[in-house]
């Protein structure tokens, strides 16, 4: 699929993220549509012309746009403290690849799931989609490549 002149392979990860968190709240849209959004609303990075994927930060105006009522978080003790609740969510996660200069950004739908047996907390999954090809169960451990601290973005939290 074409994002700007680059593809949805390349540079794409934020679109994908934000179709997939829109469909598991029941805000259809097809992936034409969203690719469409993310250029018009202005969070493709314009100057990249795709090549630079989208602005993390920008994603809010995608959720704005459809409806989604979220949370934000800017830092990763936000992060941290949301991710290890007892509440479920649909969460998008931006991140750096490494710590060093060249490292790219990557983001990621997560699907949070609390689980209680017999009224009581149980457990949490964590579902990862667009994780490097493969959709898998994972640790939060796992959402970094390098240390959290210093490669957390954003993410964006929509309860369930």
């Amino acid at each position: 699929w074409q994002f700007g002149y680059s593809n949805l392979s390349y540079a794409g990860c934020e679109v994908i993220a934000g179709y997939n968190l829109a469909l598991a709240t029941k805000h259809y849209t097809t992936l034409a549509d969203t690719i469409y959004l993310f250029e018009t609303l202005g969070i493709e990075i314009f100057i990249g012309q795709g090549f630079l994927g989208s602005n993390p930060y920008h994603i809010n105006k995608f959720l704005n746009y459809k409806g989604i009522t979220y949370e934000s978080c800017l830092n990763y003790i936000c992060f941290k403290n949301m991710m290890e609740n007892n509440r479920s969510y649909n969460v998008i996660l931006s991140r750096w690849n490494g710590l060093t200069p060249s490292s790219q950004i990557h983001t990621i739908y997560i699907r949070k799931r609390s689980i209680y047996y017999e009224g009581s907390h149980y457990g949490v999954v964590y579902q990862g989609y667009n994780i490097g090809g493969n959709n898998e169960t994972f640790y939060l451990r796992n959402m970094f490549s390098a240390d959290p601290s210093q490669t957390f973005i954003c993410a964006y939290f929509v309860g369930v």
